[in-house]
């Protein structure tokens, strides 16, 4: 699971170095940094019995940002 997520060190990065924060955003198709709640639901599903037949999968929440 790869995540662009505003939390933790990018975080700290951004109030260190505000003038990344509009590079991402452009980067991003969704012109928003994700925030920790847009990955609850699926940790909610991976942590549920609906999810007893994922065996292995690459889940990309970041907003669009390493789309090609």
């Amino acid at each position: 699971m790869k995540l662009f997520i505003a939390f933790g060190i990018k975080t700290k990065i951004l109030d260190f170095a505000k003038e990344l924060h509009p590079i991402w955003i452009e980067k991003t198709p969704m012109q928003t940094m994700g925030q920790p709640e847009d990955i609850a639901e699926a940790m909610l599903y991976l942590a549920s019995p609906r999810s007893k037949y994922v065996t292995g999968a690459d889940w990309i929440i970041d907003g669009g940002y390493t789309s090609p």
